[in-house]
């Protein structure tokens, strides 16, 4: 429905939840900073994440990020169905702080 408010705080959602699951399988995200391409399928499953790792980013072992996010999309499904395959490419930085609004609250909190 082009609601960049709702498309947000479910990227945000995803992010929060990668974050959360590199602590329990023990892969530190911190510091890596990084453009990630994700493209869903209809039903909200990952079908694939391409990334591109910035200058900026903190020294990481592709080999092994590449594992960990093969391991995060084979047990994470986005909370949003389509009637189209759909993809979101844009920066991410580990950790990533985000204060939610209240809600009602427009003005950022």
């Amino acid at each position: 429905g082009n609601d960049m408010s709702l498309a947000f705080d479910l990227w945000i959602g995803l992010i929060e939840e990668m974050e959360a699951y590199s602590k329990q399988t023990g892969f530190e995200l911190n510091g890596i900073k990084a453009w990630f391409h994700v493209f869903f399928e209809k039903d909200g499953t990952i079908s694939r994440i391409g990334f591109y790792l910035k200058p900026t980013s903190r020294n990481v072992d592709t080999a092994s990020l590449v594992s960990f996010l093969a391991e995060f999309v084979a047990q994470y499904k986005f909370p949003f169905t389509s009637l189209e395959t759909y993809a979101n490419y844009t920066s991410v930085s580990f950790p990533t702080i985000y204060n939610r609004p209240l809600p009602g609250d427009h003005n950022g909190g």
